[in-house]
């Protein structure tokens, strides 16, 4: 919730479509006419999409892990709540006492909401509610089963953050410092998300889930204007993008919690308002994470939330109306829940005609009769549920500083609400008060990992060089791409402000950045290498490992120095260095040729590149990738090992490479079409004798100075399955 003034207008926009088709209706809270209205939006929508049917069933019915929770067709909407939590969940809070924390919700405090003598006199499909991680990182279960019990479906909010105090938006930097974007995707939570999943895999029956409440509003650390928008327009959305993905991964997919329902919520009233220029950025679908990711889509709407003179009231109706137009077409949209919505007793009213969408009624009761005449009469059939916020706090005014307000918009304490509540809900056709359910498709195939790239992007981030960089940045974001960056054979002197920049907002965009060290073979002492790796580190924060080139390959070298241990205190100074600021880290080590496998074992780099070669037969040893074979590789994940293929003319060809390296046992490839590095081969002359500087054709010579075309590089990012 916003906990602030809702006065801004929502845009946005989302794509996708999710139907149910609703079969079974006995026992359901709604009237005849709303049965056939059902009826009929099943018929039209079973005969395009085939999906199973929706059914009402009981908790005792649920069999864990066979089903999950429908949408409703149009025509038919969901009833649910954030029932709130006080001491005396049948009384009203005395004025200086504020409802209980989101996370520590009870049974009688839902039934007092549904209950007819003190509130709505309905049940609800779910209940709403908040897993703080400031307090508990573990999966809420002992919530979640006693809302099963009552004939729900826990509806999740994950809250990772430290506190449930939120932002100031007025502030320069966020406070929180413990579970931001970065962080998470640097992996920090990984573990603890898995976990989390796990748990909620076991607890087997349907579950709803969000993460990134609001994500327009700055008043949540996850917005925008935390992470880097004001430096670049879009990386801060980025970066909540990829967290969202990497989120819904961990859970659903690595942990295999197929029972939920994942939920992406915006706020009608976005913050900072993206109609402003230079706030373009903060436009609530800039946050989508995509339909992959998504099931549902949710807003926030909110009239007055301070009792106090000046406050604005924006009517619900228009706040919809702004967030519908801008979500256009409702064809290609999933299914649309306002997940909050309330108001507060505030101060005037207008006259202005309701059916305008204009009204502006600041007594609560008068907001939510409005509201819920607008949502149950279906002046919008894609809403295909809603949820109150039953709750009060203790709020500081906006016009009166040293004023403590009491916001209450519990349906059991606000005047003639209750009323307003139970008139609607009785004569509402449609409204549903229990879950529906779909069952389950148990032929879902296992996730496997995609093949990365590892691209040695040695093109300097400007002019053509940052058009290369910007190839790597758009397809970023589905974090297979590892680029190793390289600025003069290491860091360089100086920090360089074209290589701060494109390191820094590719790392944003999901790009995995690491930095190139050379180890001249194991002659360049380890202090100097460790004297490199600070400096990386300390010019260029952003990046996640590094590329240790020129690596030995034999367990000794020519003087008899142990080459394993040489490599595995690098390696190790690399790690402890990276700690310090990173959550997780990618060591890369490159023999460019098969090599002891004491380097993997005791060493211990987290990638070996054992093929770094030219395709064409070359006068060493005459092979080509197609004939290399493999050792002792296939003991190993195939994520500790990279290849390297030079020279490949053929865009056909090189799709046979990439499905080459990955039954070899690769997990990191890169082909290109480019030729090996020869500075005093017949290229290089050639170039010369055309009057061109012996270095630009050396530079030129460089086969990782470039990308491969842009035919070439899409058919090699789809060959990966890297491409949007």
């Amino acid at each position: 919730m916003t906990r602030r003034l809702s006065r801004r207008g929502f845009l946005g926009q989302a794509v996708g479509t999710v139907a149910c088709v609703q079969t079974a209706i006995r026992g359901l809270s709604f009237a005849w006419a709303g049965q056939e209205a059902l009826a009929s939006t099943a018929a039209a929508v079973g005969s395009s999409i085939q999906e199973k049917a929706c059914l009402p069933k009981t908790a005792d019915e649920l069999e864990p892990m066979l089903w999950r929770v429908c949408a409703p067709p149009k025509g038919s909407i969901y009833h649910g709540v954030y029932p709130g939590h006080t001491i005396d969940p049948l009384g009203c809070p005395a004025p200086d006492d504020e409802s209980g924390a989101e996370d520590k919700l009870t049974e009688p405090d839902l039934k007092s909401y549904t209950s007819l003598k003190h509130g709505v006199g309905k049940d609800v499909a779910w209940v709403y509610f908040s897993n703080e991680w400031g307090t508990d990182k573990n999966f809420p279960a002992e919530t979640a089963k006693w809302i099963r019990r009552a004939g729900s479906v826990p509806f999740i909010r994950l809250m990772l953050r430290t506190t449930s105090a939120q932002e100031e938006c007025a502030n320069k930097k966020a406070k929180e410092e413990i579970y931001t974007l970065r962080k998470i995707n640097n992996g920090c939570f990984d573990e603890q998300l898995r976990a989390w999943g796990v748990e909620a895999r076991k607890f087997g029956t349907p579950l709803i889930v969000e993460w990134g409440t609001e994500a327009n509003g700055c008043w949540f650390h996850w917005n925008g204007k935390w992470n880097g928008a004001a430096a670049d327009k879009e990386s801060g959305p980025a970066m909540f993008r990829r967290a969202f993905r990497r989120i819904v991964r961990l859970i659903r997919d690595e942990a295999d919690a197929r029972n939920i329902t994942w939920v992406f919520h915006a706020t009608s009233a976005g913050d900072p308002d993206y109609r402003t220029a230079g706030n373009e950025w903060n436009r609530m679908m800039n946050y989508y994470p995509g339909d992959e990711y998504i099931d549902w889509i949710g807003l926030s709407v909110y009239g007055a939330q301070k009792p106090e003179p000046g406050q604005e009231c924006p009517s619900f109706c228009s706040q919809m109306e702004n967030a519908l137009q801008e979500l256009g077409d409702d064809k290609n949209r999933k299914p649309l829940f306002i997940l909050e919505f309330g108001a507060t007793g505030g101060f005037g009213d207008s006259t202005t005609p309701a059916d305008k969408c204009e009204f502006q009624q600041c007594g609560a009761a008068a907001w939510a009769d409005d509201a819920l005449g607008k949502l149950l009469g279906h002046r919008w059939p894609e809403v295909r549920g809603f949820s109150w916020w039953n709750e009060s706090w203790l709020d500081k005014g906006d016009t009166h500083k040293k004023t403590t307000y009491k916001v209450d918009m519990r349906v059991q304490c606000v005047p003639k609400m209750k009323e307003v509540f139970q008139k609607h809900l009785n004569s509402s056709a449609g409204l549903l008060t229990r879950p529906l359910y779909q069952e389950m498709d148990l032929q879902v195939a296992p996730v496997t990992k995609k093949m990365k790239l590892l691209i040695p992007a040695y093109f300097y981030p400007e002019g053509a060089g940052a058009t290369l960089w910007e190839r790597l940045i758009k397809v970023g974001e589905t974090e297979q791409v590892v680029a190793i960056a390289n600025p003069n054979s290491g860091p360089g002197t100086d920090v360089d402000i074209n290589y701060e920049k494109y390191i820094q907002r590719a790392s944003a965009y999901g790009v995995t950045i690491v930095g190139y060290i050379a180890t001249g073979y194991g002659k360049v002492p380890a202090s100097k290498i460790k004297s490199q790796i600070k400096k990386w580190l300390d010019m260029y924060p952003s990046i996640r490992g590094f590329f240790f080139d020129e690596q030995e390959w034999r367990e000794k070298n020519e003087q008899g120095v142990d080459m394993i241990a040489h490599y595995s205190k690098v390696f190790a100074d690399a790690r402890k260095e990276l700690s310090k600021k990173e959550c997780q880290s990618l060591i890369i080590s490159n023999p460019g040729m098969i090599c002891s496998e004491r380097y993997l074992t005791e060493a211990k780099p987290d990638v070996l590149c054992l093929y770094e070669s030219s395709d064409k037969p070359e006068p060493e040893d005459g092979k080509r990738f197609s004939s290399f074979e493999p050792t002792w590789m296939k003991k190993y994940p195939a994520e500790s090992f990279a290849a390297l293929v030079l020279q490949v003319d053929s865009q056909d060809k090189m799709k046979q490479y990439v499905q080459l390296a990955a039954s070899k046992g690769f997990g990191y490839v890169f082909v290109t079409n480019h030729s090996a590095r020869d500075p005093g081969g017949d290229y290089c002359k050639s170039c010369q004798n055309q009057g061109t500087l012996k270095s630009q054709c050396e530079a030129d010579c460089n086969p990782w100075n470039k990308l491969p075309p842009e035919d070439y590089w899409k058919d090699e990012l789809e060959s990966i399955g890297a491409s949007k």
